[in-house]
């Protein structure tokens, strides 16, 4: 339950880079509830979060700010790995995780609206209780209903994801360059209970240029395996 959970989320994210009406499912999700209180929780992440948002994860390249940047275009896929020029960087496809195209099922995402995903990986594995998983997801989207990167942020950030902190909220986490442009980075946050192995997060970092919007997402992955999957599998170009 908890794989499909996540990549149903992730499925809303991404359509709302259409206006798809899907993104009003957005919440349709089986978390579980925390005992603690919110605002303990809330407390607890922004401590957590405090040196994280103040600085910048650099995964780019060295390339001057003042340069004019290429316009945005959707990558292409060569063997295993990711690569867009536009954007300055390609990804490497991390051991034990697999490629899925669009004419391809992804597994628990069968009766899901699949959008035009750029590049979907998942890595799953069979457990005790059944099976466990990993996503990361490009989506590209040259013809965005959102009007800047704040307009996108704003709604991420805002109350309809955030009408019921005890259930779901986002917050900010900070900015981090990627190849040659700076991300936004937003986490969404799920309260758990206390005897909860490990928290993971569906976070998701993206950027905005001349109408077009790039968003990567993160799904059933903690704070390390992110920042680890950026810093060793997105790798810039020359």
């Amino acid at each position: 339950m908890k794989r499909f959970t996540a990549l149903v989320i992730s499925s809303v994210i991404i359509l709302t880079l259409f206006g798809c009406s899907g993104k009003d499912n957005a919440k349709n999700i089986n978390v579980e509830k925390s005992s603690s209180s919110v605002s303990d929780q809330k407390e607890q992440n922004k401590g957590n979060n405090t040196t994280k948002a103040n600085s910048s994860i650099n995964s780019g390249t060295t390339a001057a700010k003042n340069k004019k940047l290429p316009k945005i275009q959707k990558g292409k896929i060569k063997g295993n790995s990711y690569i867009n020029k536009s954007l300055g960087f390609k990804i490497t496809l991390p051991k034990g995780w697999e490629v899925y195209t669009n004419d391809e099922d992804v597994p628990e995402l069968e009766n899901t609206p699949k959008p035009d995903y750029d590049y979907y990986i998942q890595k799953w594995w069979e457990t005790q209780y059944g099976y466990d998983f990993r996503v990361v997801a490009v989506q590209i989207s040259t013809d965005t209903a959102f009007k800047s990167l704040d307009d996108y942020k704003n709604y991420l950030l805002g109350e309809k994801f955030n009408d019921d902190p005890s259930y779901m909220y986002t917050e900010e986490v900070g900015t981090l360059t990627i190849g040659n442009r700076e991300y936004c980075h937003i986490a969404f946050r799920y309260p758990v209970s206390d005897d909860m192995e490990t928290k993971v997060y569906s976070d998701i970092i993206f950027t905005y240029d001349n109408g077009a919007l790039v968003t990567i997402d993160f799904d059933q992955m903690n704070e390390k395996e992110i920042n680890d999957f950026i810093k060793n599998n997105i790798i810039p170009l020359e």
